[in-house]
């Protein structure tokens, strides 16, 4: 099914951007999390660049740093990147069409004292949450 495929980017993106996958639990309410070995603007750029390159379209990025600086508070570096592709998301919601409230997909690029962490919806959780 096609959660899988997109499960297989995802996967391909981050070891591209990350090199190695967190020790966080993924089945963790659906959350998948890697950590980069690049800054924020840095793990954002590539999975921008990546993301395009493989056929899917950002649609938007959010930066939730630059929001709180206007109005006047303080956030560690967090961006949003929102993408897709309806052939791969409509085979999803055609599954279980509430999946369409977490479509299109995002990744959550943020830092901690830790580093810069990505963090994901898990597609096969999507796809079917009550795995």
């Amino acid at each position: 099914m096609n959660q899988w495929r997109i499960g297989a980017v995802l996967l391909a993106l981050f070891l591209f951007i990350a090199g190695t996958v967190s020790a966080q639990d993924a089945s963790t309410n659906g959350l998948i999390t890697v950590q980069s070995a690049y800054s924020v603007a840095e793990t954002v750029s590539r999975l921008q660049t990546t993301l395009a390159d493989r056929g899917l379209t950002v649609v938007t990025t959010i930066n939730h740093t630059a929001n709180a600086q206007n109005v006047e508070q303080e956030l560690a570096p967090t961006q949003v990147i929102v993408f897709g592709n309806p052939n791969l998301g409509t085979p999803l919601m055609q599954n279980q069409q509430t999946t369409g409230l977490d479509l299109p997909q995002k990744f959550l690029v943020w830092e901690d004292a830790n580093g810069v962490n990505v963090t994901y919806n898990d597609p096969q959780y999507l796809a079917d949450p009550t795995d």
